[in-house]
């Protein structure tokens, strides 16, 4: 196992390393912004955390260096927990790796359109009245191939209970994760509100970032992977100082 993904952190550790003063830190973890793994019951029992939630400290900075008030913050916050939540889950009782769990979010999105198909069927003559389907059958396995280290069948299991809102949760974990572990140095992450208060994420290399234009939101930024997971990573190499 990766030596960072199981390092414990306290408190001084994320102010530290994101730059968010503490009293500010301590608000959001009284509010549930930020999730602690261990301690914090009883006198003298200090909170730990784990590296993703130190990512999420540094979107946060970012959220707020934005302008962005608390309540953005704090939905912003409760998508993001969903997406460990799920993909932590996935992980433990599958082995999905960052890189399986982008995949199922993607999978998710083109098995989307099935839902809402009737069950298979022909015509009286033999031929099947959903055509299309087969494509999209094409396009499921030729994604899935993606997923090189970890069992299509588990990758495809996870896709078919994911929402949109999910997928998009589980895609952002994912790639917040692989940006822990330098797997993706390159990608930009564009997280947007959109009107219905839904958040949406799309991770591009970042040459083509300039070319993107995004969907008329309510909030909408840009973040290099490398922006939020920097401090992460140093914070690996250095070990916690606490």
């Amino acid at each position: 196992m990766d030596r960072r993904a199981s390092m414990r952190l306290t408190r001084r550790d994320i102010s530290e390393y994101t730059g968010v003063a503490d009293g500010v830190l301590s608000f959001w973890i009284r509010n549930g912004l930020l999730s602690a793994r261990a301690g914090g019951r009883g006198k003298g029992s200090h909170r730990e955390f784990d590296q993703i939630q130190l990512s999420l400290a540094a979107v946060l900075v970012s959220l707020q260096d934005y302008g962005m008030n608390i309540a953005v913050l704090r939905s912003f916050a409760d998508f993001f927990q969903r997406g460990v939540m799920l993909c932590e889950g996935a992980a433990s009782g599958t082995g999905l790796t960052p890189a399986g769990l982008a995949v199922a979010s993607e999978v998710a999105a083109q098995l989307d359109p099935f839902r809402s198909l009737p069950e298979r069927a022909e015509d009286d003559d033999g031929a099947d009245r959903y055509p299309s389907g087969e494509k999209g059958v094409e396009q499921i396995a030729l994604t899935l191939k993606q997923a090189t280290d970890d069992p299509k069948e588990d990758v495809l299991a996870f896709a078919s209970t994911l929402t949109n809102d999910d997928r998009m949760a589980v895609l952002l974990y994912a790639l917040v994760k692989q940006a822990q572990d330098d797997a993706q140095p390159d990608l930009v992450l564009l997280i947007w509100r959109a009107f219905s208060g839904a958040w949406r994420v799309a991770a591009l290399r970042e040459a083509a970032i300039a070319s993107v234009i995004p969907p008329p939101v309510k909030t909408a930024i840009v973040l290099r992977l490398t922006q939020i997971a920097h401090r992460a990573s140093a914070m690996g190499e250095t070990g916690s100082q606490s």
